[in-house]
């Protein structure tokens, strides 16, 4: 019994400094996909017809589409991370408004709308306003 709660304890152990490696290192863009994977998710299923950017996508200065709610560096951010800004809503409504509030603090959603460009964490924690 103490060699199995030993050995799970490793297995914690090792799975929690991964996490920690992954969060912080960023090896190979494994944060990145890791993000990109579950915000394309997210949008998948709260936007009828969405669907994330194929892997061979041309690059951002290719594909020509202006989002008009996002300047080029938010856009570009969105579309590094497999985003189709193409299929994001154009227009903000109220709930959206106070759910980016809440979730990103006042401070840092004005900064956004003057068009700072949002991380990976942030687009993260604001997926959930876009189905609002």
């Amino acid at each position: 019994m103490k060699k199995i709660i030993q050995f799970l304890v490793i297995v914690i152990l090792l799975a929690i400094i991964s996490l920690i490696i992954v969060a912080v290192l960023n090896p190979a863009g494994s944060r990145d996909k890791i993000v990109s994977n579950m915000v394309n998710s997210y949008l998948s299923s709260n936007i009828p017809g969405y669907e994330p950017l194929p892997a061979d996508a041309p690059s951002f200065e290719a594909s020509g589409y202006n989002h008009p709610l996002l300047n080029d560096s938010q856009e570009q951010t969105l579309y590094d991370l497999g985003v189709d800004t193409g299929k994001l809503p154009t227009e903000i409504s109220d709930s959206m408004k106070q759910c980016f509030i809440e979730k990103l603090g006042q401070g840092r959603a004005d900064e956004l709308v003057a068009g700072a460009t949002p991380t990976n964490t942030e687009v993260y924690k604001a997926k959930d306003c876009l189905g609002k």
